[in-house]
Parts: C-alpha cells; structure tokens; sequence
C-alpha cells in the first residue's frame, strides 16, 4: 500500500517488517506468557530468564514461542502457516526487505528512508549485524541508524536513541 502526503513524501507498507508472528500467543503480553517461556528453558521466571539470556533475550523469547507453538501447547487448531515465527525467520524476512528497500532506494539514486517497525523485531534483526548490541528493549520512537554501503548495512551511532523525540519535545517546549 502506498501513501502521499502534501510534501510528496512516499509512505508504502510492507507485512516484512512486521513485529514477530506469535502464532496462538498473539494478542498475549508477554508478562501473561512468561512461566511458559521461562519453563522452554528451565528458568523459574521470566524475570530470571531476561537477566540470564541478557543480549540473546529477544531471540530466545522468539524461539521459546515457536517451540510452544509448534508443540500446539495452547492447544489451538491453527494451520502451520499461521504459527510462531523463529528467531531467524524473522531475522530473515527483516533482514531480505531492509535489502531490498536499500536496492530500490540506490537504484532511484539513494537518499535516506526511514524504516518502522516493532522493537523486538528491530532487536532479534540488529543482534545479527553488530557487536554494539546489547539486548536493551526499545522504547517507543527510538531510532537506529543504519547506513547501506557496498552491498552491506552498518550501524551508524547509538541503538535505539531517543535523540528525535527529545528534540521534538525541546522544540514544543519552546513555543
């Protein structure tokens, strides 16, 4: 789907850059699911699983429901396309789109594209490409600037700062 707005901004949709498929846990919070989780893994809590997993969190968490969900242990009657994705499913699906967004976008003669997506998304996809990762969850409107050069994504400055967003509330305050 795509958009314009009076600037001649171009807003299009993409399904890839969706936050994880939970399978029969979507809709759930992850606080109503974390015994489950925590058990797939032998941890008493979830609180204790987040502190021992630390930067791997957001993956095993993704992990922990496609495993609950290809056991069918909400019992559910749902089709296999319709389950929890894997860590690296959906690393991959991010991971093919932001590439396919940085080849049009050369291809059109470059320029900066600005990508939304989920914040866990966004983790399990930004623990494959840098060492600067460190598992922190995202806070709403956090930005992670990647550059695309010689055929490859680079982080470029601090994951998930809010730099935009304080600004735009300096800016406000001024007024």
């Amino acid at each position: 789907m795509k958009y314009s707005n009076n600037k001649g901004t171009k807003i299009t949709t993409t399904p890839k850059l969706r936050e994880g498929g939970y399978g029969s846990f979507e809709g759930d919070s992850i606080a109503a699911d974390n015994q489950k989780i925590a058990n797939v893994y032998g941890y008493q809590d979830g609180k204790e699983f987040q502190q021992a997993t630390g930067e791997d969190y957001w993956n095993k968490l993704q992990d922990a429901y496609y495993k609950l969900d290809s056991e069918n242990s909400q019992n559910t009657n749902l089709t296999k396309s319709d389950r929890a994705e894997s860590a690296k499913q959906v690393q991959k699906r991010m991971s093919s789109e932001l590439l396919h967004i940085a080849k049009t976008t050369q291809k059109q003669g470059g320029g900066n594209v600005m990508v939304v997506s989920s914040g866990m998304s966004i983790n399990e996809y930004l623990s494959t490409m840098t060492n600067k990762y460190e598992g922190k969850p995202m806070q709403n409107a956090a930005v992670t600037k990647l550059v695309y050069k010689n055929g490859k994504f680079k982080v470029q400055g601090p994951i998930g700062t809010l730099h935009y967003v304080n600004k735009g509330q300096k800016i406000a305050a001024d007024k």
